[in-house]
């Protein structure tokens, strides 16, 4: 994926934010992201700028090893979770 453009804007109409799945309503202040996906296709991210919603980003890889350890991977940095 490549960001093409990160924007921050306080919202005068009412946008869906794609990180906690609530609206962000008319004063709110959000983040927005404009990114090319693998397949040529533009999307547009929009999030709050609160710390409500600030979950853990997803990661970009997930495997499992053994029966009871999981690895995430975010990028260049790798964490190995026992379950």
């Amino acid at each position: 994926m490549r960001i093409l453009r990160v924007y921050r804007y306080m919202a005068h109409r009412e946008h869906w934010c794609d990180n906690c799945l609530r609206y962000i309503m008319p004063g709110e202040f959000y983040e927005g992201k404009v990114v090319i996906d693998e397949r040529g296709r533009l999307l547009v991210f929009k999030k709050h700028i609160c710390p409500e919603c600030d979950f853990p980003e997803e990661p970009d890889e997930v495997r499992l090893i053994g029966d009871n350890e999981v690895e995430e991977s975010f990028g260049e940095v790798t964490f190995k979770i026992a379950a």
